[in-house]
Order: structure tokens, then sequence, then C-alpha cells
């Protein structure tokens, strides 16, 4: 049986000693009033002390539950005990999730006056919208930039070559447009504002070593250059 159980419930039989399977299949027969058509498998887990039943339905393993849980006797080499029965760990959330899945899944798409209805269509147009939106124009490298303005007072000069902070790049990402990518790897503004708890160390890393000059050129492509000129309050 699949780690990810759906649908099953598992019968406690700790306690039981030299268990006879041929005595648990009688009990899922007789005591729970199961039969062979609603049951799909039934796997003895000696180790855990569990017998794990899967039904065909959630309905179905949910009702045995609910019905006979703690109310029927197994018997055993002349004994009698009391089972009880639970529903195994995350069976009803996985059911439920597989079923968010179909409802949140695409079908059909309408696109310029076409109902797009096959699979591949569909992902097609996807990928081709998304390239679009996070598509960029290549930037002549050989192209002499000359600022407006230069900063000639060494104070603020010497304020900006400061080590970047993790707090100077979180604003500029902020202050950034939204459902905008600032590389070619289509990671957007909100990709970094949701995942900044976790890349901020790398992220800080980075930025430092491309201002201090330590990363080969070919290295940086790809990678979000944030430029933070608020010491000093420069402009």
């Amino acid at each position: 049986m699949d780690s990810l159980r759906i649908h099953t419930f598992y019968l406690d039989i700790r306690g039981i000693k030299k268990l006879k399977l041929e005595n648990v299949y009688d009990f899922i027969a007789d005591k729970l009033l199961l039969t062979e058509a609603e049951v799909a498998a039934i796997q003895p887990d000696l180790a855990e002390s569990k017998v794990y039943v899967e039904c065909h339905s959630l309905e179905k393993a949910e009702e045995v539950v609910r019905r006979f849980d703690g109310s029927q006797e197994l018997v055993n080499n002349g004994e009698v005990h009391k089972i009880k029965l639970q529903m195994e760990d995350g069976a009803t959330e996985l059911e439920e999730d597989l079923w968010r899945r179909s409802e949140t899944t695409i079908h059909q798409m309408q696109h310029e006056g076409q109902q797009l209805t096959e699979p591949a269509q569909i992902v097609e147009h996807v990928q081709q919208h998304f390239g679009r939106l996070f598509a960029r124009e290549e930037i002549d490298q050989h192209t002499n930039f000359v600022p407006e303005r230069r900063i000639t007072n060494s104070r603020i000069n010497d304020q900006l070559m400061d080590e970047i902070g993790e707090q100077e790049i979180l604003t500029a990402i902020r202050a950034s447009a939204p459902n905008k990518s600032p590389g070619r790897d289509g990671l957007t503004r909100e990709f970094y504002l949701k995942m900044w708890p976790t890349i901020r160390i790398e992220i800080t890393a980075i930025l430092n070593e491309m201002k201090n000059g330590r990363m080969r050129e070919d290295c940086t492509e790809g990678v979000t250059r944030a430029w933070v000129n608020n010491k000093g309050n420069a402009e």
C-alpha cells in the first residue's frame, strides 16, 4: 500500500498476541460489515500494532470508524479484544487536497476568440503569456553611462561604499514595481518578499560580493542588483 494512504482507517491491535490474519479478515467482514467490493486493501503492520484497511471511498472509511469504534470485539486464540478504530493520519486532509487540486485545474481557456480545451494548448498559451510578461530588452553592454548628477561629498561616497545591509535590500525590494522580474529568471518582487526570511543571508552576501568586485562578471547574470543610496539621505 502506498505510504500516502487515502480513505484508510486502521485497527489498533496492541496487546493481541500471536494474531491470526484469518481472525482479522473475519472481524472486518462480520463485525465491521465491510464487503469485498468495499475494501481496496488490507495491510497488517505488526511493528506498529496496526492493521490498515483501505476502502474505495473516504465516506465509507469514516462511516465505519464513526459507527464501530471501540464497540466491536475480535476473538483471537480464545481471547476477546475490544478493537479501537482510527482514521489514518492525513487521510481526510489528503482527500480534501486532491479534491481542491481538481477544482483548481484549468480545463478550458478563452484566447483571442478561440476556446482552448487541450491541455497542451493551455500549457503553451500560459508559458507564452508569462514569457512575454517577464521578458526584457537586452542592454547594450558597451553603452557609455553618464550620470546626470555626481556625488562630490566624500563622506556620502564613503557611506555608499559601506557594506550593504539586509534592511537596505529589503527596502529596495519593497520599493520595486509589483509583478515585475528584475532578471531573466522570472522571479518577481513578490517572490523575494515571500522568501526573504529564507534567502536574506545569501542575497546580502551575493550583493556585497558584487559591490566589492569579487564576483566574476559572468556570474552576475540573472542576479538581482540592489542599489540602495539612502545612506546619509543621499539622492
